[in-house]
């Protein structure tokens, strides 16, 4: 009875090895075929600032900048806590006022869902370049190596533990084989 029941627990235990390595692999092709943006899929958003640009802590205290812009005010565009890190942020607040114009590049797909469609529930819009007259603060080169080494850590994450699911899941088999005839 309970060589029965261990029997069935191990090979339990092999198809979830074998499930979650299928789901970990899974996500780590989504990262790898994940496009970044180019010339061709972003949209020049020019307008001013309605609002003073803010800060926001996020999950686990990371930051973001959010800026409400004029014609479009109940669309917050952010720069998010990866694209933070090589944005002069510090120079964007100071130098930015109400009513000074500014220029946002967003992905056309989030121009078309969530700009153009006012029925959408999601108010943010990922911004991928800034820039004023006299400054660029987040260039779209900036924008997309930050988001690729974010990448390249994903598929590294999800492949590792995808790989270690599998070779566990060999190894219950290999368990089973010897233990179980």
């Amino acid at each position: 009875m309970t060589e029965i029941k261990n029997r069935k627990e191990n090979i339990k235990l092999i198809l979830i090895a074998f499930i979650s390595s299928l789901i970990l692999l899974f996500f780590a092709t989504k990262w790898y075929f994940y496009e970044l943006p180019d010339q061709n899929s972003i949209v020049e958003i020019n307008d001013v600032f309605k609002e003073k640009i803010k800060t926001e802590r996020g999950y686990k205290g990371k930051i973001s900048l959010v800026i409400k812009l004029r014609r479009n005010p109940n669309i917050n565009f952010k720069i998010n806590s990866i694209s933070w890190r090589t944005t002069d942020s510090r120079e964007l607040i100071e130098e930015n006022k109400i009513g000074d114009s500014i220029t946002l590049y967003v992905k056309k797909s989030d121009y078309k869902s969530k700009i153009l469609n006012p029925e959408t529930n999601d108010s943010y819009v990922d911004v991928v370049e800034i820039r004023n007259n006299k400054t660029v603060y987040l260039s779209l080169s900036d924008y997309n190596r930050v988001h690729s080494v974010n990448n390249i850590l994903g598929i590294l994450f999800f492949s590792f533990f995808g790989v270690f699911m599998f070779i566990l899941g060999l190894m219950g088999i290999r368990y089973h084989r010897k233990n179980f005839k």
